[in-house]
C-alpha cells in the first residue's frame, strides 16, 4: 500500500467489528428484558381495565344477592366478582363489591383485585 493512502487497514476494521459485537452482545439481553417488562406492564394494564369494567358493571347492577360470579375474557384473562352486604349504623344498605382478574404471566397466576363500597337506595313500598 502506498504511503499516505487514505482508508482503514484490515486490522482496524476487524477491531471495530469486534467492539460492535461486544457492545451488541451486552445490549441485546437488556433489550430483551425491557421488552418482557413492557409486555408484563401491558398485560397488567389490560387486567386493570377489565377489572374496572366489571366493577362498574357490578355497581350498575347493584346485585344485593352476594353471589359470586366468574367468567372468561379475551386475551387469556379470567374474572371473578362478589358482592356482600356491609353492616352500617346509618340505616343504609351498603354493599362491598370485589372484582379480581387473573391471567397467565411470567409468574404463574398473576392477578389484580379492585373493590369499592356501594350505597344501595332502599326501594319505596
Amino acid at each position: 500500500m502506498k504511503r499516505g493512502a487514505r482508508g482503514f487497514s484490515l486490522l482496524e476494521v476487524l477491531v471495530a467489528f469486534l467492539i460492535v459485537a461486544l457492545v451488541l452482545g451486552a445490549a441485546l439481553p437488556l433489550i430483551g428484558q425491557g421488552l418482557q417488562g413492557t409486555h408484563a406492564a401491558e398485560r397488567r394494564t389490560m387486567a386493570l381495565l377489565h377489572a374496572e369494567s366489571r366493577l362498574a358493571e357490578l355497581a350498575a347492577l347493584g346485585d344485593p344477592r352476594g353471589e359470586a360470579r366468574a367468567g372468561e375474557l379475551p386475551g387469556g384473562f379470567a374474572w371473578r366478582s362478589q358482592s356482600q352486604p356491609v353492616e352500617s349504623g346509618a340505616g343504609q344498605r351498603i354493599l362491598l363489591l370485589r372484582v379480581s382478574v387473573t391471567w397467565r404471566g411470567a409468574r404463574s397466576g398473576e392477578d389484580v383485585a379492585l373493590s369499592t363500597l356501594l350505597v344501595v337506595p332502599e326501594m319505596l313500598p
